[in-house]
């Protein structure tokens, strides 16, 4: 079915967990699994290239609804006043995009900490959020 619409060439190009992510993403969700959480830990460690790659990751996926935002939610929360700026722009980015999967409307609550990080004391934080 997804060799229909992209083509067999374009997967070859691609790391599985892309070509795993979009037959998922077609067939009507992402669900928390190995891979995504491998992810979230990835984002948070590794080198640079790596961490770089596993938030696009994130953020592709939870450009959707997923069923598994309270899963991350409470974590993320507190990774809002990490002590590394990165992390808390990254923080703050996943828990907006998570909004939208948010059937008991955490958000309104959660929101002032998450606004805060837009008056971050690191300019880079702020900036990417």
């Amino acid at each position: 079915m997804l060799d229909d619409i992209i083509g067999v060439s374009w997967q070859r190009n691609l790391p599985k967990k892309y070509i795993n992510l979009a037959f998922c993403l077609e067939v009507g969700g992402v669900k928390m699994d190995s891979q995504l959480k491998l992810e979230f830990e990835k984002s948070k460690s590794g080198d640079k290239n790596e961490r770089y790659e596993a938030y696009l990751y994130i953020l592709k996926v939870t450009d959707q609804k997923v069923d598994w935002a309270y899963e991350v939610w409470d974590q993320l929360l507190e990774d809002l006043t990490h002590k590394d700026s990165h992390q808390r722009s990254r923080a703050a980015q996943y828990l907006a995009n998570l909004a939208i999967s948010d059937p008991e409307m955490r958000i309104m609550k959660d929101f002032p900490k998450l606004w805060k990080v837009t008056y971050d004391e690191k300019f880079v934080t702020s900036r990417h959020f």
